[in-house]
């Protein structure tokens, strides 16, 4: 019997108009997990949404002008396949804007598709289509961003 596992890889793509190493000691760029206090967790909780969600924090450097969001699936032994995308634009085209700082929020539903809503100044969503395959499957995992990613 052939195991079959599905990883599913949130992949941030920050579009860069020029490349810049000039960074401020209060200008962390990267991303991370969104430190819930003890009340947003238990409101989670009482969802049923801590072990399926997952809200993150974004800096981006001056420069960015589009965040990319892509969500991809392990279909067999390095073949990954997108199933599904979005993005948000940080101002006007070939301007930079002031530093893009928003949250991006997931829940993993239980058909396998992924709500993804993105807020900056505004709010873009959207969800992958529900993963259907043709095998039996044995084995999954998932996993979220643990700490600060630049």
């Amino acid at each position: 019997m052939k195991k079959l596992l599905f990883i599913l890889s949130l992949n941030f793509l920050f579009v860069f108009t020029a490349c810049s190493n000039v960074q401020s000691s209060s200008d962390k760029e990267g991303i991370a997990p969104y430190e819930l206090s003890e009340r947003e967790q238990d409101l989670l909780e009482a969802f049923g949404m801590s072990d399926t969600s997952q809200i993150l924090t974004f800096h981006a450097p001056k420069e960015t002008q589009t965040i990319n969001v892509n969500i991809y699936r392990l279909v067999d032994v390095n073949v990954w396949e997108k199933i599904g995308g979005g993005a948000i634009s940080s101002g006007v085209e070939r301007e930079s804007s002031e530093l893009l700082s928003g949250s991006l929020t997931m829940q993993l539903r239980e058909n396998d598709c992924i709500d993804i809503n993105i807020n900056y100044a505004g709010q873009y969503s959207f969800q992958t289509e529900p993963i259907v395959s043709d095998q039996k499957i044995v084995g999954s995992t998932r996993g979220f961003l643990e700490s600060f990613r630049r």
